[in-house]
């Protein structure tokens, strides 16, 4: 084959490459007849392919991915979304669920608060989220939330199965009750890492109450 021909034929194939592009873009000959999840939990399969709302004829190529995440993340259990195209004919959407760590029992219901102390959902509280009481503004109380978790979220896990409840009146006065019926008074994050190092020790301890706020002192009353 000559240059001249080799570069015709090249260009015939490039402009009818552009053809189909051009007809699958308009024409729906590749649908997203499918869509996958992944990551999900507590969210169903069925909630987020509701939420994403692909028709099952659409055209696969101009499936708007951003928009379709967003929509996902709308979702109460959604901390993100990502949806992917995958040929011939499937939408991947991959989600981040929040992880509730505490929750708030409210009139209306237990409010649960993540990873990032922010109340997401009003739910059932999954097995080894603990309760927080004596929040004054109750869910509104941010700035108590965010201590509350950040102290819970540095426990040993051994320490963490232990508590019952957290009485926070204020981010300051941290207080954690076991499921023994003992006390830990934490008091506030500072000197977050010697507190929770002296709190397992502190649970070694018979003591009803002990108070491990003036690390690395711990004081105690029968």
């Amino acid at each position: 084959m000559t240059k001249k021909r080799a570069l015709l034929l090249a260009l015939v194939l490039l402009v009818l490459a552009g053809i189909a592009a051009v007809v699958a873009w308009f024409v729906p000959v590749l649908k997203a007849s499918n869509v996958e999840v992944v990551g999900n939990t507590v969210t169903t399969v069925d909630e987020v392919a509701a939420a994403a709302n692909v028709p099952a004829d659409a055209n696969l190529l101009r499936v708007d991915l951003p928009a379709t995440a967003r929509q996902v993340a709308q979702l109460p259990w959604v901390a993100s979304a990502k949806a992917s195209m995958h040929l011939p004919d499937t939408i991947e959407i991959e989600v981040t669920e929040h992880q509730a760590v505490l929750f708030v029992r409210n009139a209306d219901g237990e409010h649960l608060v993540d990873e990032q102390g922010r109340v997401f959902v009003i739910d059932t509280p999954p097995p080894g989220t603990v309760e927080v009481t004596g929040t004054g503004a109750g869910a509104e109380d941010e700035a108590t939330l965010k201590a509350v978790v950040e102290v819970v979220q540095a426990m040993d896990p051994m320490v963490r199965e232990q508590v019952a409840q957290v009485a926070a009146p204020s981010a300051l006065e941290l207080e954690f009750k076991l499921h023994d019926g003992r006390s830990v008074y934490f008091g506030s994050t500072d000197n977050l890492p010697d507190k929770v190092a002296l709190m397992r020790t502190a649970l070694t301890r018979p003591e009803a109450y002990l108070d491990v706020s003036g690390a690395p002192i711990i004081a105690v009353r029968p």
